[in-house]
Order: structure tokens, then C-alpha cells, then sequence
């Protein structure tokens, strides 16, 4: 049922359509962000040690005053004190209220020691009394620009005539083993719950919903793969050459990963590894010399990467440590010439080419592989459905499979998402020569450009990133790569020190000619968005400057300082923002191990919104297996129950 249809008007449907809401049933999966509970009426004579605190209280009210024709004032006595309620710029207010009637009333109380008075000045509960309730359960509702609480209340109540039309794709039998109601039920709970039980109840489905698909494609990613490979390798010795000619030594830990992955290659079982570590501990190398390896066995290595910038950098990197090898390298990437595109694809189908990279367009309908062996994935859970189906596939047939995390998680989520049968690879030592990133929270932005311009004149190179790509009227305050690059570049003009600006909004044969200038040293100040998160590596960058860096997450934040710090030359991170005591700020400063920022980053940020406004991707099914271990593990045997009954079937 449209919302239209039940005559919401057109100014109100504009401003759901924001929000993605259309219809009765999209309405009611707009979920509350948290609960009040009001079940528990306090007489008013309480009111003093509920100072500071949220209270509900029955009482009957006063006649009401208009102040100074504009605030609504009223007392409300329930036989042992009185509770004084405020309503800010509401005159109107004063005839809505009924002299002589009970009302139940709840929000923050405030007292006042000297007038020995209580007042509520931000009113949460208001509803008269009825003679089945006086308390109540206050679901608090993701802000939506231009409609009131008491309007989302209304439409919610409106849509739950059409709860009975929401689909539930979950079984009885099912609903039964994981101890959760029907999808109408639910919504109930969810909604106009009675209890905190009945709010408990409707997380779990929630949470239910959330993680059973996902789960179903982890189960269908294990069941699906083989144990054993027919891609077995029978030499590596290709690998004394090309770590003879590195520049660099490998780390104890990454040599461990190598000699470990190597025997398991040469074992005849399916390889299936998570190698994981923190930004700039030398990930991609792994998987630089195992391509290496199945090349000189005749097979075909792919290497899928989750943007284009980190499938470019890929293709660089792959191309400079493999070139006195012999291996032919490709790179399939959007916006290649038609004729370009059909070579390449020939090459892969033939076998001419050895080791393909790009994003998801490797594992596209016209990519034939000749004799695929080995697939590196890096950051495989933010891929998509369709994607991870191909990768099921590939390991049915037994081929390896490496996946490539930047961002280090606990072994416990890395099991859940990867599989019991995945082995976990932690680099932690990081390469030799680096000096820790010195991370510095800085408020005053002209002396940040004087210590650029310092870095700049001994020969150096520098990040700016910003939140934004272009300036926002609804976003006061916050910098955005237009407006930077306008001030930074008449900043350093006088200087002549060349600034320059890539965007998502880009094209990506003007993001990768401006990256191209960028490493050859070009350009000395790159202003971007968090495109460059990922995938970039110039070592002589020594600066990155992160504006507004209170916007951005932990994780997001590590991965944007590791940008810099990829070379002997000392390094620093500056964190521009007015809110120096912000904790995410604090911790970022604290240390520079990954292992520890995504600790405190799931400390801080807690479980999140279990009952939130729409959510999808990966990040909250993760934060939720953590979170919700048991839970995890219930979803897990039912799934698996049902995967087994389907196969049966």
C-alpha cells in the first residue's frame, strides 16, 4: 500500500522519500533507534531524586498559562507534589490541554534546590490517561527533517493496518528453533511494545533477519568448496630470484605466510587463507610471489580489488616486482578502449596471459579463463552476492583461494565470515626501516600549511583529505575538496608548490593521470576524499593532513594514515578538528598498531544499532557476529539444518 494512497500529502512524502520510504510496509521497517521506558510511574513527591534523570508520572492538570504569548506552562498534581511542564514556542498548546484530566508525563526532571520545584523543559511521553495504561515503552525514531515525532507515531500507526501483508520469509519450524516471533508479531514488539521483553524479542528478529542470509552464503561458500586441488604445484624456485632482486628483506611474519602458503600448494590440498595485518605491514607481496609461483607452474592467478585505485596500484606493483620473470600481466579496468578490452579478453581465454587484475569485472560473463588455479581477493566481504557466488564456484573446482584484509579483525569474525577450515595468517611486524606515523590533533589549520610548506621545500610530498566533494548548504563547517583546493592553492601559490585534487565524481582515466603525476612527484599537495584509503603508495609522501577528522571512523581514519609512513623518512598524521578531546581522535594519537585501533573502534563504537534505520553491507553483519556470539551460532545450526533438508529435498 503507497502512503499516498492513505493520504499522506505530497510536502510529507517528499521528505520520506529521503529516507526511502514509500510505502505502509517500508514504514513499518523504519525502525526506533532506542527505547524509553516509562512503565515504571513515579509519584511526584519523588520527583527531587529523580533530578537529572528520565521519569514518568501520572497527574491531573492545572488550568494552563501562556507566557509571554508564546510558551505553554502547566502544573500537573497527582496528591503528593506537583510536576510543572514547559512547552517552548507552542501557545497553541494551552487549549489542547484539558483542565481537570490525567495525563501521563515523562521526560528529564530538573529540580530546583531553591524553589523546591520540579519541571520537565524537554517533554518525551505525553498521552492522556486510559484506564488499560498509564506507563508506557517511548520508541525513539531516527530525526527526519521537517516531520514532527508525534507525525512519524501517527504514519506508523496509519500503516499497521497492512502489518499482516509483510512477507515473512522465515518458517515456522525455523521461527521455533531460533526462538523469535512472526514478521507481524515482530513489528508489534517492535513498535507498541508492552515490555522490554516483547523490545528484546523484536531485536532478536531483527538481528535475525539481518544475519540469516548472510550466514546462508558463508555456509553455501564452505559446503561448496573442495578439499582438494587439482591445481598442485610442483616447484617455487622462482621465488629465490625475485626475493634476491627485492629492495627489501621480508618480515619474520611474512615469510612465515609465504613458506606455510607454499607447502600447502605443493600438498595437493585447497589452499583457503585470510592473510591479514595493518596498513603498510607488506600484504600485497604475499600475494605478489604466490602469483609468481602458480605462473611457473602454467596456471592462471586473478587479483580482484574492491575500487579502481587499489586494482591500479595492484597492477603497478605486480608488474615492477614480476617483470624479469617473464609473466604476462594484465589489467581489466571501466573505460577500456573496445578493441583494448577484446585483446585482453583473448589473451585470458588463450592462456597468454598469466595473472589478471582488476575489480569485479574479472570474474565478469565474456572473462574466460584458460586455466585458472588461484584466486587473491582483497577485502572479499565487500563484495557483493553475485560475486561471492563466482568465488563458490571456482573453489568447487578446487581452485585456491587467498583473501586480503587491510583492516584487521578479531579471529573470531574472521572465523565466522571466512570458515573454520580458513587459515588466519596475522602480520604484525611491520617492514624495516619504517618509523611509527607521529600522529598529531591540531585545531590551528594555517600552521598545519606552514609545516607542509616545511616538508614540501626538504623535498616532500603531501595528503590533504576532506569529507566532502563539493560544498553542502545542509553541512555548515565542514571542508570540502572544491573549497580546499581553491584555498589551498592560493595559500601556496607564492611558494609555487603545485596542488592538484582527485573525487569519486572523476572520471577514472582523470583520477589515475592525476595519481600518475602525484607519484612521479608532480604534484605536491593531492587534495582528495577517502578514495585514496586504499591503494595509493607514494613513499615520499610524508605529511596527511585530515580535515574535519572528527567525521570519520577509526578504522577509516587508520587506513587514510597509512598513506603515508611507507618509506625510512619520518612521517606524520594531522587530525584538523575543533573537538581536540574527541575519543576517536585521542586513540588515533595513542598508537599506530591496527590490531589495537580496531579494538577501541568496536569498544566505542559498541553494537551499534540493532534496531536502526534501514541498514545493508557487511560491516553490521560483522559487528553483529561479534557482538552476538550465541545468537551467531543458533542462526548457524539452522542454517546449516536447512541447507542439509534442501539438498535432501
Amino acid at each position: 500500500m503507497l502512503l499516498q494512497e492513505l493520504g499522506v500529502s505530497k510536502k510529507v512524502l517528499g521528505k520520506l522519500k529521503k529516507k526511502e520510504i514509500y510505502t505502509a510496509e517500508d514504514m513499518l521497517h523504519f525502525y526506533p533507534t532506542a527505547y524509553r521506558d516509562y512503565t515504571n510511574i513515579r509519584h511526584m513527591s519523588e520527583a527531587e531524586v529523580c533530578h537529572g534523570q528520565r521519569a514518568a508520572f501520572v497527574g491531573r492538570a492545572k488550568i494552563p498559562r501562556v507566557i509571554n504569548n508564546k510558551h505553554t506552562m502547566c502544573q500537573f498534581y497527582d496528591g503528593t507534589g506537583v510536576v510543572t511542564v514547559f512547552w517552548f514556542n507552542q501557545p497553541w498548546m494551552a487549549k489542547k490541554l484539558g483542565s481537570g484530566i490525567n495525563y501521563t508525563i515523562g521526560g528529564t526532571v530538573k529540580w530546583d534546590v531553591e524553589y523546591k520545584s520540579a519541571t520537565i523543559q524537554a517533554l518525551d511521553l505525553f498521552q492522556k490517561v486510559n484506564d488499560q495504561q498509564t506507563g508506557t515503552i517511548l520508541p525513539v525514531y531516527p530525526s527526519i527533517k521537517g516531520i514532527s515525532d508525534e507525525m512519524i507515531r501517527n504514519l506508523i500507526r496509519q500503516s499497521f493496518d497492512y502489518v499482516y501483508a509483510c512477507p515473512d520469509m522465515i518458517g515456522t519450524t525455523s521461527r521455533k528453533n531460533l526462538g523469535i516471533p512472526n514478521t507481524a508479531v515482530s513489528l508489534q514488539y517492535t513498535h507498541f511494545p508492552k515490555s522490554m521483553n516483547e523490545v528484546a524479542l523484536a531485536k532478536k528478529r531483527h538481528m535475525t533477519d539481518t544475519l540469516l542470509p548472510y550466514i546462508q552464503e558463508l555456509e553455501l561458500k564452505k559446503t561448496d568448496s573442495s578439499s582438494a586441488s587439482p591445481f598442485k604445484i610442483k616447484t617455487a624456485s622462482i621465488l629465490n630470484g625475485i626475493l634476491k632482486n627485492l629492495p627489501f628483506v621480508l618480515t619474520p611474519d611474512q615469510m612465515k605466510a609465504l613458506r606455510e602458503l607454499v607447502a600447502d600448494l605443493e600438498s595437493g590440498n585447497r589452499v583457503d587463507a585470510l592473510v591479514q595485518g595493518d596498513v603498510g605491514c607488506g600484504k600485497t607481496i604475499i600475494a605478489v610471489l604466490l602469483t609468481a609461483v602458480l605462473y611457473q607452474n602454467h596456471y592462471q592467478s586473478v587479483v580482484m580489488a574492491p575500487t579502481a585505485v587499489l586494482a591500479s596500484q595492484h597492477y603497478k606493483e605486480f608488474s615492477t616486482t614480476l617483470k624479469d620473470t617473464g609473466a604476462s600481466i594484465v589489467y581489466l579496468y571501466g573505460g577500456m578502449k573496445a578493441a583494448e578490452k577484446r585483446n585482453t579478453l583473448k589473451k585470458i581465454a588463450s592462456g597468454e596471459a598469466d595473472i589478471i587484475i582488476g575489480t569485479h569485472a574479472v570474474f565478469s560473463k565474456d572473462v574466460v579463463f584458460k586455466k585458472l588455479g588461484l584466486t587473491i581477493i582483497d577485502e572479499e566481504h565487500r563484495f557483493g552476492v553475485k560475486q561471492r557466488s563466482i568465488l563458490r564456484e571456482k573453489a568447487a573446482e578446487g581452485v585456491h583461494s587467498v583473501s586480503m584484509s587491510a583492516t584487521p579483525i578479531p579471529r573470531s569474525v574472521a572465523v565466522a565470515v571466512y570458515g573454520e577450515s580458513t587459515k588466519i595468517y596475522n602480520i604484525h611486524s611491520m617492514p624495516s626501516g619504517r618509523k611509527p606515523v607521529k600522529t598529531i590533533i591540531y585545531s590551528d589549520e594555517e600552521k598545519v600549511y606552514q609545516s607542509m610548506l616545511s616538508q614540501i621545500n626538504q623535498g616532500h610530498q603531501c595528503y590533504t583529505i576532506c569529507p566532502l566533494i563539493e560544498d553542502n548548504d545542509t553541512m555548515q563547517n565542514v571542508d570540502s575538496v572544491e573549497t580546499t583546493l581553491k584555498k589551498m592553492t592560493d595559500w601556496f601559490e607564492d611558494y609555487h608548490v603545485t596542488v592538484a585534487a582527485i573525487s569519486g565524481n572523476m572520471k577514472e582515466a582523470e583520477i589515475r593521470q592525476t595519481l600518475d603525476a602525484f607519484s612521479r612527484g608532480d604534484i605536491k599537495i593531492l587534495i582528495s576524499t577517502t578514495i585514496v584509503e586504499v591503494g595509493v603508495n607514494v613513499p615520499n609522501a610524508t605529511v596527511i593532513l585530515i580535515k574535519n577528522a572528527e567525521r570519520f571512523g577509526l578504522a577509516q581514519l587508520h587506513q587514510l594514515r597509512g598513506r603515508v609512513g611507507r618509506s625510512a623518512l619520518q612521517s606524520y598524521c594531522v587530525l584538523l578538528s575543533d573537538d581536540t578531546e574527541n575519543d576517536r581522535l585521542k586513540v588515533m594519537a595513542e598508537t599506530t598498531d591496527g590490531f589495537v585501533v580496531a579494538q577501541k573502534d568496536m569498544e566505542l563504537r559498541g553494537t551499534g544499532q540493532i534496531l536502526g534505520t534501514k541498514q545493508s553491507g557487511t560491516d553490521e553483519c560483522l559487528e553483529l557476529i561479534l557482538s552476538h556470539q550465541d545468537m551467531y551460532q543458533i542462526i548457524k545450526k539452522e542454517v546449516v539444518r536447512l541447507l542439509k533438508q534442501s539438498r535432501q529435498s
